[in-house]
């Protein structure tokens, strides 16, 4: 939500609100299947979900953040969020791989057991002004012709896109978030019924308004004690995980410089 625009309680709220797209892709079925829509080639069979909820990263630039992580039947890891804003901001997607990996590190996979990752990223918006419908990125060496191979894959999915060959429903689900809804289509009705008790259910419209009035509050403030403790504990992590130096693991973290002297007393001061 832009920060001039009113909260109104009565209104429809629509997929591209971030807190409806998390609320909806928190069912394990929908998720699937629209996981399956965007990459049939990966033969997805089931996947279950852990909604993301917490506060995650730095000040407002990373701010609270709502994303889905889903893994698949052989061991995949999705991460998946809406994303609104209009600025621009390529960093950003290292900051998911870096979280995505993360998970995997820290419950104790070595790397060659990490898993191939996908984060993927919804936006309403044309970011890199090309028409394209769907665009995948990996590591790769343009002189040499040569893939990394890392398994590590990031998508931003637009809405607004004209170009590239999707499956029908996965266009389907691009005009539900330009605001056509085709009840015809089995994943969109299904996703169309959750959205429809959640724009219904007084107690989840309250949480959502919450949500939304501590993300402004904090946003007008630019600073969160929850945001810090996470950030503190995380550069922790990568500190010991990849035997780096704190100022190592806050620039990962792509923690801004004129913030890390912050970050280095409180490091400082949990160990």
């Amino acid at each position: 939500m832009n920060e001039d625009e009113h909260l109104n309680p009565y209104e429809p709220i629509g997929i591209t609100d971030d807190f409806m797209f998390f609320a909806v892709m928190s069912d394990e079925e929908i998720c699937t299947r629209l996981l399956q829509e965007l990459l049939p080639e990966l033969n997805i069979k089931r996947v279950t979900t852990r909604a993301q909820s917490q506060i995650k990263g730095g000040r407002e630039d990373k701010g609270i953040r709502l994303d889905i992580q889903a893994f698949d039947e052989q061991g995949r890891v999705y991460d998946i969020e809406m994303q609104l804003s209009k600025k621009f901001h390529p960093k950003r997607s290292r900051y998911y791989r870096t979280l995505v990996d993360m998970v995997s590190l820290l419950t104790g996979d070595d790397y060659d057991d990490m898993p191939m990752s996908f984060v993927i990223i919804f936006s309403p918006f044309d970011h890199f002004e090309i028409d394209e419908r769907v665009i995948e990125f990996i590591e790769y060496s343009p002189k040499h012709h040569l893939a990394l191979g890392d398994e590590m894959h990031t998508l931003y999915v637009n809405s607004k896109g004209t170009k590239g060959e999707v499956s029908p429903t996965l266009q389907k689900f691009l005009d539900l978030m330009n605001g056509q809804v085709d009840r015809k289509n089995d994943l969109i009705d299904a996703i169309a019924e959750k959205m429809n008790y959640y724009n219904h259910n007084q107690e989840w419209r309250a949480s959502r308004l919450e949500y939304e009035t501590t993300l402004r509050h904090e946003r007008k403030l630019g600073i969160n004690e929850g945001i810090d403790e996470a950030t503190v504990k995380n550069a922790l992590s990568v500190m010991v995980k990849f035997n780096v130096t704190a100022e190592q693991a806050l620039d990962a973290l792509d923690v801004p410089k004129p913030d890390q002297p912050k970050y280095l007393q409180m490091m400082k001061e949990k160990v």
